[in-house]
């Protein structure tokens, strides 16, 4: 029933350099509401800037140097999109923000460790 709606966990891990990557934002949504909440709430939260957000699911990919891509290679989350229908499992979801302006001086920043995808074969 209505009053039992999954909700989904997120959490942003904004990516930045060393000692500036970590948990920033955490809350509860119901799957019908679109990622726009999501980075709306969380600048109110952390003094971001909503423009200077990019979110994804997926990490940057890392360059054959070993160099971490930049937002310009990670799929972003588009604001309208539902957050039922961006494929989270069990009610968890974890995006990652890449964040083009200048971080607010007091951002609080929970350090992190980088979710290590398994090499594909």
């Amino acid at each position: 029933g209505a009053a039992t709606e999954a909700l989904l966990e997120v959490r942003v891990l904004l990516l930045g350099e060393e000692d500036s990557s970590g948990v920033i934002f955490e809350t509860l949504a119901s799957l019908d509401r679109p990622v726009r909440d999501i980075k709306r709430a969380m600048c109110r939260a952390t003094g971001l800037t909503e423009h200077h957000c990019c979110l994804s699911k997926d990490m940057p990919g890392v360059s054959p140097q070993g160099i971490r891509l930049g937002a310009d290679y990670m799929p972003e989350l588009k604001d309208e999109r539902l957050l039922g229908d961006c494929g989270f499992k069990d009610n968890k979801a974890l995006l990652f923000l890449i964040y083009v302006g200048d971080l607010p001086p007091r951002l609080d920043i929970r350090p992190q460790v980088l979710p290590t995808l398994p090499f594909s074969r």
